[in-house]
């Protein structure tokens, strides 16, 4: 069995996760298929580690967005066709159209439903947006296997339509074990941000709907009533210039420039050092269609303040401590509690090292294997 994997799109955030751990997974689960990867990099500067002997692989180069758009939509489904494979898999939800025509077994990973609920608050034209939505709505109903990532997800991309929710496959994301874990063996190396001595920590792109704005509100709650006493680190990469001015305005006006410490883009292997260095993982978002950051803080042994909107109680279980991430004093109450309640402390370390577990790349291989080779396509019932 061939296949064509298309990973063009995902050069940053989940989607590189998921594309990064989730190739060399599949390659290994079953060496009789053999993969042919299109990526956006190198593969030494894509995958940790040296790719299977079936995995091959095209890195092309762009001179413009023009040279990309015309490979993307018409070289690939054209390599397709020409490479005689039997299915197409593509990392994310921008598929070509014209894939369709030749393929009749075609996956798509719908990685971020809010692009098409609430497109504008990711921060791109509106050219753009509309361009992405378009794609995004034709993979929904053309491909024969979209995916989604949790329940949630599977269903605000149905949206009522019996079709749509027969047809979309849910399957969990996984975490790196051997990176995210509570031993603490490689963490005296040099790290590029310098960290306070005791801190909480959250994790994620500054889009508006990850909350930050409520969350240093919620911590200078907690200053202003002399009821913390650890420093707010915050990292990821900003997205809305007016959002970053909004943040920072915030801490000005608040007076907690020193305790509040915004970095942007870092090297994600000096993450699992920084997570256990933390005292609590705090993610306020309102929208997450699943949320790896949470998990990568409890396998780490930290234990975990989380929004309870969208997936994020699905994904992480009775593991996190939930709070209402619109009203600032319960999200301030939640954090109070993961780092002060020593009793509730300890059953969120524990029980979130024993539920990171269960989230392996592995096992979403295997049923992204099954998606790949089943004879007959699966379908949910209502």
């Amino acid at each position: 069995m061939k296949i064509l994997v298309n990973v063009l799109s995902a050069r940053r955030g989940g989607s590189r996760v998921f594309a990064s751990h989730l190739i060399p997974a599949l390659a290994a689960h079953d060496t009789t298929i053999d993969y042919t990867i299109v990526l956006p990099e190198r593969p030494e500067e894509y995958f940790n580690n040296d790719l299977p002997s079936n995995v091959k692989y095209i890195c092309p180069s762009f001179s413009n967005y023009i040279t990309r758009f015309m490979y993307e939509h018409f070289r690939i489904p054209f390599l397709y066709k020409a490479g005689e494979y039997d299915a197409y898999f593509q990392a994310d939800d921008t598929v070509p159209p014209l894939i369709y025509l030749f393929c009749s077994r075609t996956i798509a990973i719908f990685h971020e439903s809010i692009t098409l609920l609430l497109p504008r608050t990711t921060g791109d034209s509106v050219l753009k947006m509309a361009y992405w939505k378009l794609l995004k709505w034709l993979a929904i109903r053309n491909v024969n296997m979209p995916v989604a990532m949790s329940f949630c997800e599977k269903g605000e991309l149905a949206r009522g339509s019996s079709r749509l929710f027969k047809k979309l496959q849910v399957v969990y994301h996984g975490i790196d074990s051997g990176k995210f874990h509570p031993n603490p063996v490689n963490d005296a190396g040099h790290l590029s941000i310098v960290l306070p001595d005791s801190f909480i920590v959250s994790v994620s792109t500054r889009n508006p709907h990850k909350n930050y704005f409520r969350i240093v509100q919620a911590y200078g709650l907690l200053l202003k009533q002399d009821k913390i006493k650890e420093h707010l680190v915050l990292i990821g990469s900003p997205v809305l210039e007016r959002e970053e001015v909004r943040i920072r305005q915030f801490v000005r006006d608040a007076k907690i420039e020193n305790f509040v410490h915004i970095y942007n883009n870092i090297d994600n292997s000096e993450l699992p050092a920084i997570y256990r260095r933390a005292n609590a993982y705090v993610y306020g978002s309102l929208f997450d269609s699943f949320g790896f950051t949470p998990l990568e803080a409890m396998a780490c042994g930290i234990p975990c303040a989380i929004s309870q909107f969208s997936a994020l109680p699905e994904i992480c279980g009775d593991a996190a401590e939930y709070f209402d991430p619109l009203s600032i004093q319960s999200m301030a109450d939640a954090i109070q509690v993961v780092l002060n309640n020593n009793d509730r402390r300890s059953f969120l370390i524990s029980t979130g090292l024993l539920h990171a577990r269960k989230f392996t790349w592995e096992k979403s291989a295997a049923e992204y294997h099954y998606l790949l080779t089943s004879p007959q396509l699966p379908e949910w019932s209502l």
